[in-house]
């Protein structure tokens, strides 16, 4: 499982709370590069 979120800041918090995930700081245009993952869900996504 991982995370993927533009913000730096998102990313560094996320990774102090859930140790066992990867996250990346990414835009979701270059999402084709997480095809690995069988799963994607957007929050906030205007």
């Amino acid at each position: 499982m991982a995370g993927v979120d533009i913000s730096e800041t998102a990313i560094w918090k996320a990774k102090k709370y859930f140790l066992d995930m990867d996250f990346f700081c990414d835009d979701i245009e270059r999402l084709g590069k997480y095809s690995e993952y069988k799963n994607i869900m957007f929050s906030e996504l205007t």
